[in-house]
């Protein structure tokens, strides 16, 4: 209606809703899965810094993992074999795609891989670890406290909740750029993990920033319930330096280093027959160029 108080025809702009945006989401995701497979084969500084994170603060006793954002499945498969010897391990993901490829990838006796919109679909069951691999900055602002109660519903009363995401700083490098952010690509803080700690009745006791691509570029964090309130949060400077992909990279020179570059080589040939022999994938499609994700 307009300001004499006659009707006239507009057009009404559709509204995406939730399930726009999950499906939007998924979508995006499917579209991914080649690129997470050639990280598994080449290398990811970013989520080796993971690996190396979740190897400090997953107990070796652990029996109830649940990883949210599995993507190809090579972290499932790298914690039930070299982190968490006993553990059953549920790995979700939102991209059926992803689902498939971890399946046909690393499939392990002890993990379950399953399709499933964590906000959604949520998994019931009670878990002493609960990971988020650079997923917590993919839910919007206004869908978080659904996930902070499937969280407090879920983990156990002296559960651990493992998080990494991009810092700000980061964050802010993408959206000055114009490139690199996804459909969902939230900017999470220190507050935010203060709050998310209280929302489950639990407390930040380790953070850390992380240098992968770039200087302070990711953020690691341990929120643990049944830990003592007072306990000061840990801001390990040793695990910086440990996990900085571009310190980390080069370890040597002369035979050392020739030796490296051999192991490294053959273990990336090793990883690309892997992938082309349980996936249908062609040379082309595992060489193809490579980007930070």
């Amino acid at each position: 209606m307009n300001m004499a108080g006659t009707t006239t025809d507009t057009a009404t702009a559709p509204v995406a809703t939730n399930d726009d945006r999950s499906d939007a989401i998924r979508r995006f995701y499917d579209g991914a899965a080649v690129r997470l497979t050639r990280d598994y084969v080449y290398g990811n500084a970013r989520v080796s810094c993971q690996y190396r994170f979740f190897e400090s603060v997953i107990q070796r006793d652990a029996e109830r993992i649940l990883i949210v954002g599995v993507g190809s499945g090579d972290c499932a498969h790298h914690i039930a074999t070299r982190v968490a010897p006993q553990a059953r391990i549920t790995a979700v993901d939102i991209s059926p795609d992803n689902v498939a490829i971890s399946k046909k990838l690393f499939a392990h006796e002890r993990i379950e891989y399953r399709m499933a919109d964590i906000l959604r679909d949520p998994i019931a069951g009670s878990w002493d670890h609960v990971l988020l691999p650079d997923v917590y900055e993919h839910i919007s602002v206004d869908e978080r406290s659904k996930l902070h109660r499937w969280i407090a519903e879920s983990l156990a009363p002296n559960g651990r909740l493992l998080l990494t995401v991009p810092s700000p700083f980061h964050q802010g490098a993408l959206a000055r750029a114009d490139k690199g952010l996804q459909p969902v690509d939230e900017t999470v803080t220190v507050t935010d993990l203060l709050s998310l700690a209280a929302d489950i009745g639990g407390t930040l006791t380790r953070f850390t920033y992380v240098s992968a691509f770039h200087t302070n570029d990711y953020m690691h964090a341990l929120i643990e319930r049944g830990a003592d309130r007072y306990t000061l949060v840990s801001d390990d400077k040793s695990t910086m330096q440990e996990t900085d992909g571009r310190n980390t990279a080069i370890r040597g020179f002369g035979a050392g280093l020739v030796r490296s570059l051999k192991l490294y080589k053959w273990s990336q040939y090793l990883r690309q027959r892997h992938v082309r022999k349980h996936l249908s994938l062609d040379a082309s499609d595992i060489d193809a160029d490579r980007y930070e994700f």
